[in-house]
């Protein structure tokens, strides 16, 4: 038996260098090396090819002078000088020799010094190999290789300074985790004791999902070492998880380059031997092939240690030498999710693609494993692919070749019977089951379902005539070209949860058949950048048959990696414009390409601008600060822009950088002048408005978006949320606010500041709000551009001041009340006609259970003719009946996206929970009501009759509750949120039946409607009591010419009604939101009374 209790013997000393002892003997052997000096001189020899040296047997070896070596030629004393630096303590034992921790003189600063012992100094391999060492490392400069400062000789002995790194051999860290289980259940505890004192990126982990991305993150930072150190023509030849340390700080640094070889230099490696660590060798350096190991054989040894990583236990686990290299040539491993299925599918894949036996089968550059592990973080989908079946069986016949032929003959008897079976059973399944499933899906119009199951029966039934009837029904055909040629396409269904990506073909196509609906496509081609982009198949009207569709096309530009700043969007010449933000807006008519920024900017990113002096630097702050028009001096202004403990940085951030864990997240808590300033050190600019609502948003249905957005209430990483525009933008909507480049008209203090933030109502993408440049809120954000050419080629008009558009206030002048009752007479007024209402369905809203309600689905007449009217009526399942009951009005949403768990807004679940009865009328034009196009112009007819049928919905919602016993028909709410807001006035003024009312974030509009529904018309025949909740900051309501405007038009008595201000823009801010509910409910309790 090995012994683990003392001194290692020489056979001990071999195993060691082998790495195929097992990983507690290991672990064992390292620590006793750093103490022990013989031992370790020994090590470095051996390492060093010098063979063995004669070691007594007994415990008196300290006191032994091993051919001529005496102890201290191996152990240096402490603050003994060599050269420009002290030594202060030993490390442990080197690749080559001896680690010390020193103190370099001049400079102050803390270096590990590696030492030749110098009973090595008469070898001259050994030499040469310590300075092949210095060298090779020397030439390297990079944060995950270490930093090697300086070489020399003094008192006869050879040493080289490196970077002192605080932190752990890999190698340890994977033994404690595989003792203690990964990740821990808290940072550095397991069973409620300290194992460990020190921070650490994989023992800290929470969560198994966490390690592993945490796994991913480091590895791919080491690839990138590697594929750096290539290119510099530095083969390493002996990564393994010992010559790994992970810092403290995070960052995983590739060490001991004591075999690396520079591709100039000759191979020091004699015939028929090979150099490195066995458990860790690639194939071809176990076999020592003639031609030599090349950046592949790095790659397998990373593979390996990724293996490790996520296994816990190494590729192979031969007992020695002999064994793991039969092992490593004719054995296939364990797959990792064999050894523990939680392993990500694709970090399994990775880490098979970097262990491939055979060189041409692995990743052929360091940097394309690192580009596939950041791929497998930001959730895409990844170059390698799992072995085929095929490649399987290959592997299996040349371990076990007479077995597998009488395998095979088997296999051939059985699989001729098996396949004349299934073959009936497929062409049955395609011909019954799977055309009643396809024409299920296309009357639910889920046609990429429909289309799914369509190709699976295409391939037992390609000719079938009623499969070929179908493809029109749930397709259309596409030419689709991209430039260059030789590109392939994948496709996926936008909204859907689940299910990858699907292969269409290899550019130039024609014919290609893609389902309808929004889908996303995916352009990819080596060598260039994927596109990706989100295009709408939409089924032709009912008008026309689907077979006389003629087909459409679609063409890409891709660029070629090498040309291209990494996640940025390429988006080509066309007409721009930012009506849909701020109407009243020019079209800016041919504006050149222009590269943007695919993602928000994170912390990572913002933390290098402050730690470049970006705050201390005034170049880069090339816009006056202006404070109430007049301009401040610049060290004055900067002052402003400091964190939560008062240094230079985002106010979301202390201590100068960013929350732990958040490297990944949208900055936050940035003004428009500090987001400007670091546009221009990364040589970008701000985007103007209408470059970034062309690059943003979808089509005409934005919700396709805001639907898969973050707004929630807390940030979350950039890309995590997959709602993408047609350009393939992430977050555009929702996350954090994004600042634009343009000011507002007469103030160029206010700055444009676009497409919502978490927290905040969906809608507010389709916004154009604004803010203070100084406005340091913790969710505004921002992305850059870069303007292709020169600024100079864009149109002035992109970057002119905004328009805000308001009606004045000073003309506002209501209709007398003999025109408002003629209004009323003449257009809402309807006939009291049957309801012949129907409850639909009943169920709990969709898992609100925790929220006590039932919710009834109902429909009946409307007013006019040929449409019904669709309504959710919420019951409490608390209290007692008839409950009190209010009309809900939803914000600007409604009119562009369906019902989903979305319309619960905060406003509408605290009423709910409030124990009254609260009805959503779908006001025509809204959700499952809504048109393609809402965008009449808002002074005309057609407009007005749209309003006077929203009307004529809601006073036919009353007429049906008051049909039902169980809600208090004399105790009736209107509550109005946004744009329910700002029509409530004629609701209630038109329907008698409301006893008060509650406009929450409401206003005076922009637009000169038609005087029938104009609600400044309509705002002084309200008589009952009014709330209004408002916020000071609302750039869609402004309080001057908006907000209170409608206040003072009112006609409800003084005492009747109540303004409120909360801090905030469009939104209620989180921390207010208690506040704003209670005023919300305890309005309705003094006016409607208590709920029973």
């Amino acid at each position: 038996m090995t012994n683990v209790t003392g001194c290692l013997s020489q056979r001990d000393v071999v195993v060691f260098l082998e790495g195929s002892a097992s990983p507690e003997r290991l672990t064992f052997w390292r620590r006793h090396l750093r103490v022990c000096d013989v031992c370790a001189v020994m090590v470095a020899r051996h390492r060093a090819g010098i063979g063995s040296v004669p070691v007594q047997a007994s415990g008196d070896r300290r006191g032994s002078t091993d051919a001529g070596l005496h102890p201290t030629s191996v152990g240096l004393e402490p603050n003994l000088q060599l050269g420009d630096f002290r030594l202060e303590r030993r490390l442990g034992c080197g690749g080559m020799g001896v680690v010390y921790q020193a103190l370099q003189i001049s400079l102050n600063r803390r270096v590990a010094l590696k030492v030749l012992p110098s009973g090595l100094l008469s070898n001259a391999s050994a030499i040469e190999r310590f300075h092949r060492e210095a060298r090779a490392a020397a030439r390297l400069r990079h944060p995950n290789i270490v930093t090697i400062y300086a070489e020399g000789i003094e008192q006869g002995v050879c040493y080289f300074a490196m970077e002192m790194i605080e932190g752990t051999s890999l190698d340890e860290i994977i033994g404690e985790l595989r003792s203690t289980g990964a990740p821990n259940s808290a940072p550095g505890e397991k069973g409620g004791e300290r194992v460990h004192a020190t921070a650490c990126a994989l023992r800290d982990c929470r969560s198994h999902r966490e390690y592993f991305d945490t796994v991913a993150r480091l590895v791919a930072e080491v690839a990138d070492a590697l594929a750096y150190a290539h290119h510099e023509g530095v083969i390493h030849r002996d990564v393994k998880p010992s010559n790994l340390i992970l810092a403290t700080s995070g960052r995983l640094v590739l060490l001991d380059f004591g075999i690396a070889r520079v591709c100039q230099e000759q191979d020091m490696t004699a015939t028929g031997s090979f150099v490195g660590t066995p458990r860790y060798m690639s194939p071809e350096q176990v076999r020592s092939d003639t031609c030599g190991p090349d950046q592949r054989s790095d790659i397998y040894a990373l593979g390996a240690t990724l293996y490790e990583l996520l296994a816990l236990q190494p590729l192979f686990d031969g007992q020695n030498r002999e064994q793991v290299v039969g092992q490593i040539l004719d054995t296939e491993p364990l797959r990792p999710r064999q050894i523990d299925p939680r392993i990500p599918v694709d970090l399994e894949t990775i880490c098979g693609k970097a262990i491939e036996k055979e060189p041409t089968r692995r990743y052929q550059t360091a940097a394309d494993l690192g580009e596939d592990l950041r791929r497998y973080l930001a959730g895409h989908v990844i170059q390698a692919r799992p072995p085929e079946t095929m490649d399987r069986l290959v592997k299996l016949v040349r371990r076990r070749k007479i077995a597998a032929i009488l395998s095979l003959c088997l296999l051939v008897a059985t699989t001729t019977a098996a396949t004349i079976a299934w073959k009936h059973y497929s062409t049955r399944w395609a011909q019954q089951d799977a055309m009643a499933q396809i024409d299920r899906l296309i009357q639910e119009e889920a046609h990429f379902a429909a289309f799914v199951i369509a190709e699976k029966a295409a391939r037992y039934i390609p000719d079938d005539p009623l499969l070929a009837n179908r493809w029109p029904l749930m397709s259309r055909e596409y030419s689709i070209s991209t430039q260059p040629a030789g590109a392939k396409v994948y496709i996926r269904d936008y909204f859907a949860a689940r299910g990858g990506w699907r292969y269409i073909g290899t550019t130039p196509l024609k014919y290609a058949r893609i389902p309808f609906g929004t889908n996303c496509w995916k352009i990819e081609k080596n060598g260039f950048v994927p596109v990706e982009s989100v295009q709408s198949n939409d089924p032709p009207v009912l008008a026309r048959e689907p077979s006389d569709l003629d087909p459409a096309h679609v063409s890409f530009i891709l660029h070629e990696v090498r040309r291209h700043p990494a996640n940025m969007v390429w988006i080509g010449p066309c007409d721009l414009d930012g009506w849909r933000l701020y109407p009243g807006q020019r079209k800016i008519a041919s504006a050149p390409a222009f590269l943007i920024d695919k993602y928000e900017v994170t912390n990572r990113q913002f933390r290098e601008f402050v730690d470049r002096g970006g705050y201390e630097n005034p170049e880069l702050w090339e816009h006056p600060f202006v404070r109430d028009g007049q301009v401040v001096a610049w060290t004055q202004g900067i002052e402003h822009f400091r964190d939560q403990t008062g240094r230079p940085g985002p106010a979301t951030w202390r201590n100068g950088t960013y929350p732990a864990r958040e490297a990944d997240f949208p900055v936050g808590g940035v003004s428009w002048y500090e987001a400007a300033a670091y546009a221009r050190f990364r040589d970008k600019h701000l985007p103007t408005i209408h470059h970034w609502t062309w690059a943003a948003h979808a089509d005409d249905n934005p919700s396709r978006i805001t639907r898969l957005s973050n707004f929630g209430d807390v940030p979350a990483p950039v890309g995590r949320y997959k709602g993408m525009g047609r350009f393939g933008l992430y977050d555009a909507a929702g996350n954090v606010r994004e600042w634009c480049f343009n000011a507002i008209a007469g103030n160029e203090e206010l700055r444009c500041n676009l497409g919502g933030a978490m927290g905040e109502y969906d809608y507010l993408f389709l916004k154009g709000t604004v803010r203070s440049a100084w406005d340091r809120d913790g969710a505004n954000g921002f992305r850059c551009v870069k303007y292709l050419g020169d600024k100079d080629t864009v149109p002035e008009a992109a970057f002119a001041p905004v328009e805000r558009r308001s009606r004045d206030v000073s003309q506002l002048a209501p209709v007398s009340d003999e025109v408002l009752r003629s209004y009323i007479e003449t257009w809402y007024d309807y006939d009291r006609i049957e309801l012949h209402a129907r409850i639909e369905s009943v169920d709990d809203a969709d898992g609100h259970r925790e929220q006590r309600f039932r919710r009834e689905r109902i429909t009946f007449d409307a007013a006019y003719p040929d449409e019904r009217v669709i309504a959710y009526l919420h019951l409490p399942t608390t209290g007692r009946a008839p409950y009190q009951v209010v009309i809900w009005h939803p914000g600007d949403g409604a009119r562009t996206g369906g019902w989903d768990e979305t319309a619960y807004t905060h406003e509408l679940t605290c009423i709910i929970e409030s124990g009254r009865a609260v009805v959503v009328p779908f006001y025509k034009g809204m959700y499952e009501r809504r048109f393609e196009r809402d965008a009449y112009p808002p002074g005309g007819i057609q407009s007005r009759n749209l309003y006077v049928q929203r009307v004529q919905d809601l006073r036919r919602t009353v007429d049906y509750l008051e049909t039902r016993d169980d809600v208090d028909k004399d105790r009736i709410a209107y509550v109005g949120l946004s744009w329910g807001g700002q029509v409530g006035p004629v609701m209630i003024a038109t329907e008698s039946r409301i006893r008060t009312g509650i406009l929450l974030l409401g206003g005076i509009g922009t637009y000169n409607r038609h005087p029938a529904c104009d609600p400044v018309n309509f705002a002084p025949h309200v008589k009952v009591p009014m709330l209004m909740l408002n916020t000071r900051d609302d750039s869609i309501f402004p309080y001057e010419t908006a907000q209170r405007p409608l206040f003072q038009l009112l006609g409800t008595p003084a005492a009747d009604k109540r303004h409120v201000l909360f801090p905030g823009a469009h939104s209620v801010p989180q921390e207010y939101r208690k506040q704003y509910h209670r005023e919300i409910v305890e309005w309705l309790d003094r006016r409607l009374g208590p709920t029973k």
